[in-house]
């Protein structure tokens, strides 16, 4: 069993003097997982469960400065890949156009989703909603 995580004396101090960055809420509900199949619900829930919002933004259309993980781009952009062409870049982390997309993304990870789970995000990422042409409209 793992000890309980405890501030040193310069975390307290940070803490108290608001220097860190605040937290994302703890959760204490139930995760119910999408049933494993390659669709666009099951794609929703592996991007939540990978935590893509986290770089590429809550709605996947790319980070913000001043975010505390690095900033991802818009998510928008495998739209113009084919199938394979997304699962490839996920095995390689090289892009259809031949950018590396570098040691932040945990590509290496994600690469390693079978392929009905690297379908399954694909399918989402290529058909959910993109709200910033939601809210123009």
């Amino acid at each position: 069993m793992n000890p309980p995580d405890r501030f040193s004396l310069l975390g307290l101090v940070m803490l108290g003097a608001g220097l860190l960055p605040t937290g994302k809420p703890v959760f204490t509900g139930v995760v119910t997982a999408a049933p494993k199949a390659p669709t666009l619900k099951y794609g929703e829930y592996l991007s939540g469960y990978q935590d893509c919002g986290e770089c590429h933004g809550a709605d996947l259309n790319g980070g913000k400065p001043g975010q505390v993980a690095p900033i991802g781009p818009g998510l928008n952009l495998v739209k113009q890949w084919n199938q394979q062409e997304f699962i490839n870049t996920m095995r390689t982390g090289t892009d259809p156009y031949g950018h590396h997309m570098g040691d932040q993304m945990p590509w290496r990870f994600i690469g390693r989703m079978d392929d009905e789970d690297l379908t399954a995000l694909y399918e989402y990422l290529t058909h959910r909603r993109d709200s910033r042409s939601a809210a123009a409209n």
